[in-house]
């Protein structure tokens, strides 16, 4: 699969968080226009690709948001726009399917990034590859 070099959010983002605390992604998007169809017309995806297994000192959970921004700087102040259910530690290994989060239609803001919300317990390992895509592979 090919992977727009503008549409990527962050690859080989180390997650290795204390419980109860977010972090994010380095990059962001620049949609252009707020309030822009970004997909064109055609639904557009946040795919995150698990490439080093994740480790916790106990039953960590990972949430991904998927932010919006008026500027570059994705934080705690970015709205979120969208957001996976709290995965198991035990089930982001490498190579797993995708996991995909729809872009809302009309995106009101003109960047978009990345949240990764650890809870319970500490990370102590785990990358992953973030980016936008019209053409999520579904096959592992």
């Amino acid at each position: 699969m090919y992977i727009d070099n503008e549409l990527v959010l962050e690859m080989g983002m180390v997650v290795t968080q204390g419980a109860a605390t977010n972090d994010y992604a380095s990059g962001c998007v620049n949609v252009g226009t707020a309030g822009r169809d970004v997909g064109a017309g055609k639904p557009m995806y946040c795919a995150i690709n698990v490439t080093t297994d994740f480790a916790s000192t106990g039953a960590a959970t990972i949430t991904f948001q998927l932010l919006e921004e008026s500027d570059v700087t994705i934080d705690s102040s970015s709205i979120v726009l969208s957001q996976t259910e709290a995965f198991a530690v035990s089930t982001m290994t490498a190579g797993r399917e995708l996991i995909v989060i729809p872009v809302p239609p009309g995106v009101a803001l003109q960047y978009l990034g990345l949240g990764v919300v650890v809870a319970s317990h500490v990370l102590s390992a785990g990358t992953i590859d973030a980016y936008l895509t019209i053409n999520p592979q579904t096959n592992p």
